[in-house]
């Protein structure tokens, strides 16, 4: 994918440009180009570079002025309209006279005349800012939101999506939902535990794989290991460093309220629930399972259980609507029977976006 930013001297291009290359670096490889720091020739360059690193670099960021469409064409002709995000930077002409003066080498300022005088707007760009009017940051942040849309909310990218982002995390964690099994869905119900406590995620799936290397993946083997063991061997090598006594109590509560209310069995809870918000509801009745917890629970369950039902949460709405979506269950879920992919399901689509905002956006 190539980024290219059309704006004459002092618009603030550079600033964005390399706050947007950080952000693309956590997604792949990522090239900027500078055309200060070339002083001739500057599109014969860039043309060069695009040549080169084109199929070789996920994403080339070029910062150049292109206040000639020829120049804007040339990048299109070179890689295909489809994989070139232009980006129009706007800024007056006063002001862009201003941050040129406060340049460590100042352009004279003949040339801004020039170039604001003879720049050709980018007839349809994907994207324009007007840089006085927003922080480089948040510019950086709605191009990337422009990136990802271009990338990857399309027919050929939608796929690529879903597999780059979308992988549930009980499938990372080796557990088979699809099963039904009574087993693998306690697994998960411990992950989902864990997901939803105060820790971050790699500590998370770190305890998580801990339980398994002691295969302490039933309620009655949780029980039987003891407070002890889960603070001092579970947590510990967990990298756990604070709250494990809270997490190993609430293990064994949660072990021993699933037996006595409900044979061990979580199947049961399902099949006891009324309706989608009446499982919820029951679920929330084990020791200290909260809406989120009991959200990324359903939430991998959905279309294995028919009650599991969870509304969209925060960061599932935060991506969709940067990304254009109908961030309500009923708006995503019209997406998804519009755009959806075999071998993928609704819940990939929602992870997709889950990951996609607490881990990029």
């Amino acid at each position: 994918m190539v980024i290219i930013f059309c704006g004459i001297p002092g618009s603030g291009k550079s600033t964005i440009a390399k706050e947007l290359a950080e952000k693309l670096k956590k997604l792949g490889t990522c090239k900027l180009f500078v055309s200060d720091k070339v002083t001739r020739q500057v599109y014969k360059r860039i043309s060069e570079l695009l040549k080169k690193n084109l199929g070789k670099v996920d994403y080339i960021v070029v910062d150049a002025t292109f206040y000639k469409r020829k120049w804007q064409e040339m990048v299109f002709e070179i890689c295909g309209k489809d994989k070139v995000v232009v980006l129009d930077i706007q800024c007056p002409f006063k002001v862009c006279l201003q941050r040129n003066k406060k340049r460590k080498k100042p352009l004279p300022e003949k040339v801004l005349h020039i170039i604001h005088h003879q720049m050709e707007r980018p007839k349809k760009p994907d994207l324009v800012i007007e840089s006085e009017k927003i922080k480089p940051k948040e510019a950086a942040s709605l191009i990337f939101n422009e990136i990802i849309k271009k990338q990857y909310l399309t027919k050929k990218g939608f796929s690529k999506f879903l597999k780059r982002f979308g992988t549930l995390y009980s499938k990372e964690l080796g557990i088979d939902l699809n099963s039904k099994k009574s087993s693998e869905i306690f697994k998960w119900f411990l992950a989902s535990l864990l997901f939803g406590a105060r820790i971050s995620e790699t500590i998370a799936k770190n305890t998580y794989k801990t339980l398994e290397k002691y295969k302490l993946l039933t309620p009655q083997k949780v029980i039987k290991a003891g407070r002890h063991f889960l603070i001092h061997t579970i947590m510990r090598e967990g990298g756990y460093v604070r709250y494990d006594g809270k997490t190993s109590d609430e293990l064994l509560r949660i072990s021993k309220y699933l037996l006595k209310n409900y044979n061990g069995n979580l199947n049961q809870v399902h099949q006891k629930a009324k309706n989608p918000r009446d499982l919820e509801k029951k679920l929330q009745e084990f020791y200290s399972v909260g809406p989120v917890t009991c959200r990324i629970f359903l939430r991998e369950l959905r279309g294995i259980w028919k009650k599991a039902e969870p509304k969209p949460g925060k960061f599932v709405k935060i991506a969709a609507k940067k990304l254009g979506i109908s961030s309500n269950l009923a708006g995503l879920k019209k997406y998804w029977q519009k755009n959806k992919v075999k071998n993928f399901d609704f819940r990939n689509f929602e992870v997709a976006l889950l990951r996609l905002e607490k881990d990029y956006l």
